[in-house]
């Protein structure tokens, strides 16, 4: 009987993996690596997201037909479990260092914000500061902002409501308007996977901020950066881009990560 149940598992494994390859999708920073079901070209099983100079595996997971299932593992920096998730439960399985802080956020109430005490601030469903350290590789400011060369900050803002959707989002001021549109499009892909914030077990509309501060070098030895501590509530990015650069001839502008 055992090895009837044993010759079984074997043949429906090898008939799963004939049915699933391999792939490999690579981004400037991290590479993902999962199967799809050769017939419907979906994901299919296994899912890895591994950064491509430190090697550290920051997410691990599995798909069912196309869409994330299971629990999935997001890591730190240090390769160490940053959060748990369960796609099935819609829940976090562990308690991370920001899941239950209480904390004061801008809560919509009657139509306005106010600032609440909350059970906990809205949480990314991602690997440690995915938002900030994504934002810091996909924001290529136009040749027209490196040939101006000035520095400055941009404050951007969004919602995310009681359903764990990032809604409204909004430039609140601009050092430079040319960047308005790039930093939009890099803020796009996390408009879903958040957890809302909680009052009395509530889920409940807040409102998150993103500051960006935006640096350019000339002088490669010089970088002084302002230094910004992150709230539940606010995602400070640092960009430094160095380079020279003279009038109308743009000559470098390699991010420094």
């Amino acid at each position: 009987m055992r090895i009837t149940l044993l010759l079984a598992c074997f043949i429906c494994t090898s008939m799963m993996s004939q049915s699933l390859k391999k792939k490999k999708k690579s981004g400037l920073v991290y590479q993902e690596i999962f199967t799809v079901d050769k017939n419907t070209k979906e994901r299919q099983g296994y899912y890895f997201k591994i950064g491509k100079n430190s090697k550290d595996t920051v997410v691990i997971g599995t798909y069912e037909q196309g869409r994330k299932a299971g629990v999935w593992s997001y890591m730190d920096k240090e390769n160490s479990l940053y959060l748990r998730y369960d796609y099935e439960q819609d829940k976090i399985l562990n308690n991370t260092e920001r899941t239950f802080i209480k904390d004061s956020i801008q809560v919509k109430i009657n139509g306005g914000y106010r600032l609440t005490k909350v059970d906990c601030p809205p949480i990314y469903i991602g690997f440690k500061n995915e938002i900030k350290r994504s934002l810091n590789v996909e924001i290529k400011p136009p040749a027209t902002v490196f040939q101006e060369a000035k520095s400055g900050m941009v404050l951007t803002s969004f919602e995310v409501n009681e359903k764990g959707e990032a809604v409204n989002f909004n430039i609140e001021s601009s050092y430079n308007e040319k960047l308005n549109k790039t930093i939009e499009d890099s803020l796009r892909p996390f408009k879903s996977q958040w957890i809302p914030a909680l009052v009395n077990g509530e889920p409940v509309v807040s409102k998150m901020y993103v500051m960006l501060n935006f640096s350019f070098i000339s002088d490669p030895d010089d970088e002084t950066e302002p230094q910004f501590k992150d709230m539940s509530d606010l995602i400070v990015v640092n960009l430094t881009y160095l380079g020279i650069v003279r009038p109308n001839k743009l000559e470098t502008g390699t991010f420094k990560l």
